[in-house]
């Protein structure tokens, strides 16, 4: 089948709305909050503790994505992708309805209880519509609605806000509900019965929980957390089976382990890195945070782009090694042109614009197809299983790295003061991750080409 003839009838593409529907949810409402975060704090009255409701939302999303990717494929990934829209929208309309700020916290980390299910449950299910020769065209969509949603999350949530806050949480309850009727009329629900690892999902969520809360904790926190870690570490590694929460056999790729460790860095560089460069504009360069936010738009546009242009092709030719290959020295050229440049007072602007556009069309190239990569070397019944632990080991390297660049961040403008301090900081973190990035490069050439898949599982 080609790229050319294969056509999604009437009933596989309302289920794909589905599926982006689901995408879009997840993504924007890790964003859309953001912005109501300074009214909330006059709200509730409570500034010291406001971050919660940013980590808590995290830590669920994150620790679910691993049990909504078992369940999609012993389950169905329909009933999969139900439930969390259930969780997703109960949360949702709680967190509209809270009372007070402790309520807040709780129905939000219950919010992405269900957002984390979304999407790695809609990411999954692409394959059960797709042809996995033509694969790489719709994930291309899949980060297109992504790069939409993070660009749209904090505008809209300036506008709502600027209602009424509650407005923030019930603005995103039609279009889930919406979602959920294409899901229960649209999608396939194909399933593969297995026995749940109830042993190892245990040791896995209290593994990830302490890993999240470890850079929080002191000193004597930090080193009792960590030796019960590393125990659960050595006790879930020693256990794994092919029917586990993580099957072993996906360990037997090197395509998975080349892109989970992949993902990893990437998460860590890329999210930890570019969180603080709206700080940078806003702290160093004095742009209000509007502006700032607005001035990210190219480098979304550029990821957009070349997401689409790169699924497009990886469907066209049959090979996605290339992509990664191209897309990591692209995105770390462009953090060394923002590095070198931020701190020159006259070019700063252009070396910002054009570094960024840089780091868009490397992302757009990169992030998709590692993805792809997962899915394309797992069995079919672990397809969800390998989608979510993608997904996770990226969340985690982001959540890793941003904590880490805080407290570096922190140092830096305690020495150095706010100007100097983050004009310092970003230019070295920028230099750092675009090195790092360079190098990671050849370990894309381990990545088998997706022809050898396709010939293999038809």
């Amino acid at each position: 089948m080609t790229i050319d003839s294969f056509r999604l009838n009437k009933t596989g593409k309302l289920g794909l709305t589905a599926l982006l529907l689901a995408v879009f949810l997840g993504a924007i409402d890790s964003t859309i909050v953001s912005t109501a975060l300074p009214v909330l704090a006059r709200q509730f009255h409570d500034t010291r503790e406001l971050p919660w409701i940013m980590s808590g939302f995290l830590l669920s999303s994150t620790l679910v994505m691993p049990v909504y990717g078992k369940l999609g494929d012993t389950q169905g990934r329909r009933s999969a992708l139900l439930i969390a829209q259930c969780i997703f929208t109960l949360g949702t309309l709680l967190c509209a309805l809270s009372p007070g700020f402790i309520w807040l916290v709780l129905f939000r980390t219950l919010q992405g209880a269900g957002a984390g299910g979304l999407l790695v449950v809609a990411m999954a299910a692409i394959g059960d519509i797709i042809p996995l020769s033509l694969r790489g065209k719709y994930q291309g969509l899949f980060g297109l609605v992504f790069a939409v949603a993070l660009t749209l999350g904090p505008l809209a949530g300036g506008l709502l806000v600027s209602m009424n806050w509650r407005m923030v949480f019930l603005a995103t309850i039609p279009v889930s509900i919406l979602a959920g009727w294409f899901a229960i009329r649209y999608l396939p629900n194909p399933a593969t019965p297995q026995k749940w690892d109830f042993r190892g999902t245990a040791l896995l969520l209290a593994l990830l929980t302490g890993l999240f809360l470890l850079p929080h904790l002191p000193l004597v926190g930090n080193v009792l957390v960590g030796g019960v870690c590393l125990v659960l570490a050595v006790v879930f590694a020693a256990t794994l089976e092919n029917q586990s929460i993580i099957p072993r056999n996906l360990f037997h790729s090197r395509t998975f382990v080349v892109s989970a460790a992949s993902s990893l860095l990437l998460g860590g560089i890329l999210m930890g890195t570019l969180s603080y460069i709206p700080v940078w504009l806003q702290d160093a360069q004095g742009i209000k945070p509007t502006p700032s936010g607005l001035m990210l738009l190219p480098m979304l546009a550029a990821m957009m782009t070349s997401s689409v242009l790169g699924g497009w092709w990886s469907s066209r030719k049959q090979r996605y090694k290339i992509l990664p290959l191209m897309g990591l020295p692209i995105t770390s050229s462009g953090l060394i042109t923002v590095s070198l440049t931020s701190t020159d007072p006259h070019i700063w602007i252009y070396g910002f614009y054009s570094g960024t556009i840089l780091i868009g069309m490397g992302m757009g190239l990169t992030l998709q197809t590692l993805i792809l990569a997962a899915q394309l070397s797992a069995p079919r019944e672990h397809l969800g299983t390998a989608t979510s632990t993608i997904s996770l080991v990226r969340n985690y390297g982001g959540a890793i790295s941003v904590t880490l660049l805080g407290m570096l961040f922190t140092k830096a403008v305690a020495s150095q003061g706010i100007v100097y301090g983050v004009s310092c900081f970003i230019h070295d973190a920028l230099l750092m991750s675009g090195i790092a990035l360079f190098f990671l490069t050849p370990g894309m050439f381990i990545l088998e080409e997706m022809h050898v898949y396709t010939q293999n599982k038809g």
